[in-house]
């Protein structure tokens, strides 16, 4: 799937789940921005996996700091 179609579904979420996410950009760094908890991590862990088809792994949850490096995590478990 091509990038940028990821990082707008991964950004949608986002805006959907958060009301003030217009600030969000792809490199904003989530768990600074005030809005990532335990429960919030989930919640995006299981959106990613229904949405995109794959499986996250445990060793995957550094990168999911960012809307890029989420993106990115998609983009090459696709691939790869």
């Amino acid at each position: 799937m091509e990038q940028q179609i990821v990082l707008d579904r991964v950004l949608a979420f986002l805006g959907k789940r958060f009301p003030r996410a217009e600030a969000i950009s792809d490199t904003t760094r989530l768990a600074d921005s005030g809005m990532m908890d335990s429960l919030v991590v989930l919640e995006l862990v299981m959106f990613v996996e229904e949405e995109f088809g794959l499986q996250v792994e445990r060793g995957d949850l550094d990168r999911f700091d960012t809307a890029a490096n989420i993106t990115d995590l998609v983009v090459s478990k696709q691939v790869g």
